[in-house]
């Protein structure tokens, strides 16, 4: 048996015998196929549920979603690059309308070799988030404080409301931006939007492959290191990057989706991908692990990005720690 058939074999029979302990197995759970230059893994990703942890929250039905430190484990287990296109947010705000729309593109490799692009879309509309808390809240006063005036009941309620509400339109980017996250890793992974709590308790098991190349060529490796650290465009500005695909999901929400522009909307402001990451805390890259690198590696990426030549010859009389710190400044400018 040759050894893409011995590692088949062995997927294959992990997986059964992961369903068979009960284990969460989302996607694919027999696979035919394995291509010479991929080196495939399983990763088994735990999700703590205590609601405290902001790894899931609830929703309605008994069910709950993931969070942010939810998704990260699946992106980390899944080799999943995610990206925030040039378009990244639009703001729609006017009469009854204060939504962000958040858009997302998620890359990773099937197990076949071929690489997968998906892009979605998430809004975030806070005037609905706004409504939900009122109800959430007045319910909550009813039966907390049931002799209250009417107008105890509503200045209490308006204080509450008020509170949340500020925190939400203070983080409503990141929060639309999270959300698209999720639903592009929710698709890539075959996982569903939603699971109850039992379900959470039990491990997902997750398949991801990586290519397997000649690191001893040092055009490979400068290839491979470039896409690892996303910025094959800064070193090969001319190179053929990962085939483009028509986007398998795409949701926006246009004006016509709300009402007349004239009566509802006043103002729709697109946000660049570039403007958006800014401000937002995204998810760790491969950039960090740029200390990793061989020392004629992190060389050569330096020298792509320094405009400075004489900065750039200076490179071979500084200190590991130096080119790391350097790098580091570089990428923040």
């Amino acid at each position: 048996m040759t050894e893409n058939g011995k590692a088949l074999t062995e997927i294959n029979e992990s997986l059964k015998e992961y369903l068979q302990k009960g284990f969460n197995v989302p996607g694919s759970i027999i696979f035919t196929k394995i291509v010479d230059f991929m080196q495939p893994s399983i990763r088994v990703v735990t999700i703590d549920t205590n609601l405290k942890q902001n790894e899931i929250y609830p929703i309605n039905g008994g069910k709950y979603g993931f969070g942010r430190p939810a998704i990260q484990k699946f992106v980390d287990a899944g080799r999943i690059e995610l990206k925030l296109p040039p378009d990244a947010i639009r703001v729609e705000k006017g009469k009854g309308v204060a939504r962000y729309t958040a858009k997302v593109i998620g890359e990773r490799y099937e197990l076949d070799g071929s690489p997968k692009r998906l892009e979605d879309a998430k809004p975030y509309d806070l005037i609905i988030r706004e409504e939900e808390m009122m109800m959430k809240y007045e319910e909550k006063v009813e039966k907390e404080h049931p002799k209250w005036s009417e107008k105890q009941k509503m200045d209490w309620v308006t204080k509450c409301v008020k509170k949340i509400m500020i925190e939400k339109h203070k983080f409503a980017a990141e929060s639309a931006i999270t959300g698209a996250q999720a639903r592009v890793v929710q698709k890539l992974l075959g996982l569903k939007p939603a699971y109850t709590l039992e379900e959470l308790k039990k491990p997902f098991v997750v398949v991801a492959v990586t290519p397997v190349v000649d690191m001893k060529d040092p055009d490979i490796k400068k290839m491979v290191t470039a896409h690892m650290l996303g910025i094959r465009e800064t070193l090969y500005p001319h190179a053929m990057g990962m085939p483009s695909y028509h986007p398998c999901v795409t949701e926006t929400i246009g004006v016509s989706d709300i009402g007349p522009e004239s009566d509802q909307v006043d103002e729709t402001i697109p946000i660049s991908g570039e403007s958006a990451a800014s401000n937002i805390i995204s998810f760790r890259t491969a950039a960090e692990d740029f200390d990793d690198y061989p020392r004629n590696v992190k060389e050569n990426i330096l020298r792509k990005l320094i405009t400075d030549s004489a900065a750039a010859d200076n490179l071979v009389n500084m200190k590991d720690e130096e080119l790391v710190d350097l790098f580091m400044r570089l990428k923040a400018a």
